[in-house]
């Protein structure tokens, strides 16, 4: 796999999301999965770093954190986690977008006491960051210090963008599932060739099966070994979402016989009551930055599909423009009197 420059081109993409997809573990080791699966295509030599947070009302706290490196003065540094960064900040840049080098971003250079010095021969001068937004706020981080300043290929940019929708997706999962919550069942089990073996409604509908077993395919492809020298390929093909519902994970028999099991996952936002949750889904997203494409991909639907939910949206809500449109969304959100105060995942 490629993605613009020779670091990356070690780095198995469709190993990252595998790791991001073995959520049924804590925390603290699932987030080191996937910095061990991705620290190939972020590594810079000076080592690497993934946390969670939570980050709403423009406050900002780390859930967990994780760093690897080789250079001993750097771990030192890593090992109490990332700084706290300003609200300004927080609430100025850390949801325009998915990658990003920090010294595209305003004033993340200076917070982040860039260039970092860790010997005479090991200088940070950038860091990039893949950022699993997420409309609840709850998000995962992963990112590396790299020896030079560079600007990502379009290429390089869209690949790691399309798994930071991976690391929101398995970590609303991850989250719903370490807190035994009701609201992300079992829908339907598959077998890994796609033959549904079971499902509960709303599963059962004839065109939800099939797409339930062409994304279980899919994915089975992704994991071969052509798959993976084809990885943004496979990337391309492997969505965190079935049908803008489910999620598809492995589980095991005791025997270590594999299954496929489809989980609700879907982001739930309760508000405002004038959309339906497709559109509430949709306004969510957008509101993060994500493209139409984006939100299509991260979402299992079509890019028209998302235009559609877009304008009937608009029209419920009396706007005449993206811009208006979002503004007003986030206005309602934030004046919503009863309930709970962030937008809520499961």
């Amino acid at each position: 796999m490629a993605v613009g420059q020779s670091r990356s081109k070690r780095v198995d993409l469709v190993g990252i999301l595998e790791a991001a997809y073995s959520v049924e573990q804590p925390e603290e080791p699932w987030l080191a999965g996937i910095l061990d699966a991705a620290r190939p295509g972020l590594d810079d030599g000076l080592g690497v770093t993934a946390y969670t947070y939570e980050a709403w009302d423009e406050t900002f706290r780390i859930r967990c954190a994780v760093a690897r490196s080789d250079l001993p003065a750097l771990a030192e540094v890593l090992r109490g986690g990332p700084p706290q960064p300003p609200p300004e900040l927080v609430k100025a840049s850390f949801w325009s977008q998915r990658t990003a080098m920090t010294t595209e971003m305003p004033g993340w250079a200076s917070f982040a006491g860039l260039p970092l010095r860790f010997s005479p021969e090991h200088v940070a001068h950038d860091m990039i960051g893949v950022n699993g937004l997420d409309p609840s706020r709850t998000g995962c981080i992963i990112g590396g210090f790299w020896g030079e300043h560079r600007k990502l290929g379009v290429r390089e940019r869209a690949a790691w963008d399309r798994v930071s929708t991976h690391l929101s997706a398995s970590f609303r999962l991850q989250r719903a599932l370490q807190a035994k919550a009701p609201s992300s069942p079992t829908e339907a089990v598959l077998a890994p060739s796609g033959r549904v073996l079971h499902a509960e409604q709303p599963a059962r509908d004839r065109s939800v099966r099939d797409a339930l077993s062409d994304a279980c395919q899919s994915i089975e492809r992704a994991r071969t070994r052509k798959g993976r020298r084809e990885g943004e390929i496979s990337l391309s093909l492997w969505r965190s979402l079935v049908s803008e519902r489910w999620t598809l994970v492995d589980t095991y028999e005791r025997d270590g016989k594999r299954f496929v099991v489809a989980r609700r996952n879907d982001v739930r936002l309760p508000r405002p009551d004038a959309l339906s949750p497709r559109e509430r889904q949709v306004l969510g997203f957008a509101v993060l930055g994500d493209s139409n494409k984006l939100i299509a991909y991260e979402l299992g639907i079509s890019a028209s599909t998302v235009g559609v939910l877009l304008h009937r949206a608009a029209q419920k809500l009396g706007c005449h423009s993206r811009v208006e449109l979002l503004q007003r969304f986030k206005e309602l959100l934030a004046a919503e009197p009863a309930g709970p105060k962030k937008p809520t995942t499961h």
